[in-house]
Formats: C-alpha cells, sequence, structure tokens
C-alpha cells in the first residue's frame, strides 16, 4: 500500500503520478517546498512559462511587489523542471532580506555573483531534502 495515498497499491499510485503533467508536478514540489524550506522572503507566485532561448533561460528567481516570484522555462521534461525549480527555491532561501531591492539591481548589472556562498549553502539544504530525506516521495513521487 502507498504511503503517500493510505489504501491505494503502490502500483496505482505511481500509474496516477506518470499521467501528471509537468505543470502539475511542479505544483506538488511549490506546496512542499514551502512546508520543507522556508524563503528569507515570501515566495509570491510560481509559474512555467516560456522565459527565453538559452541555457541560462531555464528558470529565474526575481523581486516582485511584496516578496519574490519563481519562473520555469515551458517545455521541459519533468525531471529537468523539478531540478531548475529546485535550483530557483534555493535562490530565494538565500535571497537577502536586508537591501533585497539593492542586491537584486547589483545581480542585473553583474556587480555580484549570480550564486554567491549563500546560495550553495542554501541549494545544499533543498538538495538534502530532497534527495536524501525523500522529498522526491513525500512531495507526490517521481
Amino acid at each position: 500500500m502507498s504511503a503517500l495515498l493510505p489504501g491505494i497499491p503502490d502500483e496505482r499510485v505511481h500509474r496516477l503520478l506518470e499521467r501528471l503533467t509537468v505543470r502539475q508536478r511542479l505544483r506538488q514540489v511549490e506546496r512542499w517546498l514551502r512546508s520543507t524550506c522556508p524563503t528569507t522572503l515570501p515566495v509570491l507566485r510560481v509559474r512555467v512559462e516560456r522565459i527565453g532561448d538559452g541555457w541560462s533561460d531555464l528558470g529565474e528567481c526575481y523581486t516582485v511587489p511584496g516578496g519574490l516570484a519563481i519562473r520555469v522555462q515551458s517545455g521541459q521534461d519533468m525531471g529537468p523542471a523539478i531540478d531548475h525549480l529546485l535550483h530557483e527555491w534555493a535562490h530565494a532561501m538565500s535571497w537577502p532580506t536586508r537591501y533585497a531591492e539593492e542586491a537584486h539591481r547589483r545581480l542585473r548589472r553583474r556587480e555580484h555573483p549570480e550564486h554567491p556562498d549563500e546560495f550553495w549553502l542554501a541549494y545544499g539544504r533543498v538538495y538534502r531534502a530532497w534527495h536524501d530525506e525523500d522529498g522526491w516521495r513525500r512531495s507526490g513521487g517521481y
């Protein structure tokens, strides 16, 4: 029986999960991230949409009035899309609470590294929660 959906056999749960669209699965992962990996500023929205054409355009974390927003490039396969959401969530976790707007301006002008030490510490926490602590399973499976 499934730990996710008590009373339903595991194989049936896996068949149900296979039918999820990337967008639906990212919503599940987003809910899990909100409960497991708190951010310094509120993440007000997560969107799956066309961002750009390059490798660097697969995800983005940016400021909006009142908090942060995350965009993940549409058209990705399930695994890479989830990986990019986890990556952008780590940016949200490490976003500076003080002077956030100035930090954002410096980032846009490339005066500050896109992945400072604080990001890698946050990414390590997200990675461990997802892989080592079975976050992928607790959020609805892969």
